[in-house]
């Protein structure tokens, strides 16, 4: 009877210890002390809902342990614990979370990949956009070229024909007069005339000649020219191939650009 009643007092007083370290929030709480004490165990941690009857008795005989009693239920009054629920670990639905989350990251990356792949995209068609219009531009350039040669040269060939056609009758009509001055007979100026004509003819076709050689060799002419265009357009693919310098040349105005191009095939 001793025994129990002095297990009794050891476990109230270690009820008693647990009670002050919740009531002054002390790091660590003697729950491990007594058998008592490890039975309130989640009433102090707060995962159970707890209530404390304190009785008294008033003989006073009792007043020592009425005012202990009284003591104790004040402490205990100051205890606050935040109520949790109690959760079971489930590895079935932490697998079933992480599976989630697993689902969700990688949805995530296949959008922020579909937008990389968009903007590179639409990148590279800009580009093309751009690079082809700069293309055109050039090509217009170089037709434009092209067509004030040919036509230059068919001026020039124009004019040479004019001036031979003056020629041949200038010297016609000189070689009448020093014949009518020289009091030269008909059938001779008749001859001389005659004579003029058939160089005249011989003037012609070796005119005629020269013609169809030039116009033979201007499609070697024009060959030539796409070579060298084709160098220029070579070495101005290698200034815009830089991607510093393509930014530049994109970033200027359609006039300035083709300014430019003209420029810069009259320098090579």
């Amino acid at each position: 009877m001793l025994e129990e009643a002095k297990s009794i007092n050891l476990s109230l007083s270690a009820l008693g210890k647990c009670i002050n370290a919740l009531a002054e929030n002390s790091a660590h709480v003697p729950i491990r002390d007594s058998k008592l004490t490890r039975l309130l165990r989640d009433s102090f941690e707060g995962t159970a809902r707890t209530s404390l009857i304190v009785t008294i008795v008033p003989p006073p005989r009792h007043r020592g342990e009425t005012a202990s009693t009284i003591l104790f239920g004040q402490r205990a009054m100051k205890v606050e614990n935040m109520l949790r629920i109690k959760e079971e670990f489930d590895y079935k639905s932490l697998a079933r979370r992480l599976e989630i989350q697993l689902d969700k990251l990688i949805a995530e990356n296949e959008r922020q990949q579909k937008a990389f792949d968009d903007e590179v995209e639409r990148i590279n068609l800009e580009a093309q956009n751009r690079v082809s219009e700069v293309e055109r531009n050039f090509t217009d350039a170089l037709e434009k070229e092209r067509l004030k040669y040919r036509m230059e040269y068919m001026e020039s060939v124009k004019k040479l024909e004019e001036k031979m056609i003056v020629n041949q009758r200038k010297h016609q009509h000189d070689g009448f007069m020093k014949d009518k001055c020289n009091g030269e007979t008909i059938g001779e100026q008749i001859s001389r005339s005659i004579a003029s004509d058939v160089v005249v003819q011989q003037k012609s076709k070796e005119f005629q000649i020269i013609q169809e050689k030039a116009i033979n060799l201007y499609p070697t002419l024009c060959e030539i020219e796409g070579l060298i265009v084709d160098e220029r357009y070579q070495a101005l693919s290698k200034i815009l191939d830089h991607p510093t310098q393509m930014l530049i040349f994109f970033s200027l105005p359609s006039d300035v650009r083709l300014e430019w191009v003209r420029r810069f095939l009259t320098d090579h």
